[in-house]
């Protein structure tokens, strides 16, 4: 039977874990190129950051399809990633408030 000391020091290192998977999952920022509907109704966005991304979000995730459809080309978007079979699918996308530029023009 594990002790008290044990459970606690478990329960500390599983919340450690935790964090580390978050901090090294892969994470984008950039502004929208180009946004589209795929066959099957997900939504595939393209960003412009340092690099060019591409990812999709799935129409079962809601909160994150209602997000995505609302985006239009020129938004500034930041979005952590998860990999599976060579694609990239969002797991929280953040729309960034307005950039300086659309301030003074």
């Amino acid at each position: 039977m594990p002790s008290k000391d044990h459970k606690q020091l478990v329960k500390v290192l599983n919340k450690l874990v935790k964090q580390e998977r978050w901090r090294k999952i892969p994470k984008a920022l950039g502004k929208v190129v180009e946004k589209s509907l795929t066959k099957s109704g997900n939504i595939r966005v393209i960003l412009k950051g340092k690099s060019e991304v591409k990812f999709f979000v799935l129409k079962r995730n809601k909160n994150l399809y209602e997000t995505a459809s609302k985006l239009m080309e020129g938004d500034v978007v930041s979005v952590a990633l998860r990999t599976q079979l060579g694609k990239q699918y969002a797991v929280k996308l953040i729309k960034k408030g307005k950039s300086l530029s659309e301030f003074i023009s």
